[in-house]
């Protein structure tokens, strides 16, 4: 268990050495509340909410999706170009399995730039709206499904990464994941906003479960849906989980019977 903590501080400490550079870069989503800000007050028109979100809940739903969104690592490319290179024979060598290295390795610099990026987001949002505020404890009380989301995504990143033993280039099957992040994931409104019969849709797709899902119960806190929704996103990380292990298991014994 120390190795894995070990390498989360090592990777915290590696990327606060360049945390004035993160601060800068976040200035992309400073722009894009701004912006959004008057595509909501557009969709609202004169009312003052839709699917009972208003003005002031939309700005903080969307702070929470983008820090989620813009937390996460490329890790994808990473292992897709272990396995291309051979590098990924070296790494087995290492007291700690090739899946778990690159979880702990990850998940110290995700966890800050989520968090440093949501505490910007709801700042910016809190000026934009006109200085409204959400209840403090519904984003506390989110915090294990706002993580949740943060760590199934990455899961979803190795296993989309684990594609590179059987075929050359991963890059595209990120695209389509990012594509469904982008619309089922609820990335810039909330799925209450499509018709009744596309949400139930949805809601049995894996990534409603993140984006979407950690920023509306940070929003909009119902008890009953927040245990049904933990639920199966726990349910949707072991999966995923699982099958990066799967995937790989099955993938490096290729390697081997190839000669590496």
């Amino acid at each position: 268990m120390k190795k894995f903590f070990y390498l989360a501080y090592i990777s915290i400490k590696n990327y606060t050495f360049y945390l004035k550079d993160f601060l800068i870069t976040r200035i992309f989503l400073v722009i894009v509340i701004i912006i959004f800000s008057f595509i909501y007050k557009t969709l609202l028109g004169s009312n003052q909410s839709y699917a009972s979100f208003t003005l002031p809940m939309l700005l903080y739903y969307l702070a929470i999706t983008e820090s989620i969104e813009m937390s996460k690592t490329l890790i994808h490319n990473t292992i897709s170009d272990e396995i291309k290179s051979g590098t990924v024979a070296y790494i087995l060598l290492r007291p700690i399995s090739y899946i778990s290295f690159h979880v702990s390795s990850a998940i110290g610099e995700i966890t800050i730039k989520q968090l440093v990026t949501m505490i910007i987001g709801f700042i910016c949002a809190f000026f934009v709206s006109g200085f409204k505020i959400i209840n403090f404890w519904m984003v506390i009380a989110s915090l294990p499904v706002i993580y949740g989301a943060v760590l199934l995504n990455l899961f979803f990143m190795i296993l989309i990464g684990m594609f590179a033993f059987y075929i050359e280039e991963v890059r595209p099957i990120y695209w389509i994941y990012q594509k469904f992040i982008f619309i089922v994931g609820g990335l810039f409104v909330p799925l209450e906003f499509f018709p009744p019969t596309v949400l139930k849709i949805f809601k049995f797709f894996p990534f409603t479960y993140m984006n979407y899902f950690a920023a509306k119960m940070s929003v909009k806190f119902d008890l009953h849906e927040y245990i049904i929704g933990f639920s199966i996103q726990l349910l949707y990380i072991f999966i995923v989980y699982f099958l990066s292990i799967l995937i790989y298991s099955k993938g490096i014994k290729r390697v081997s019977i190839q000669g590496g």
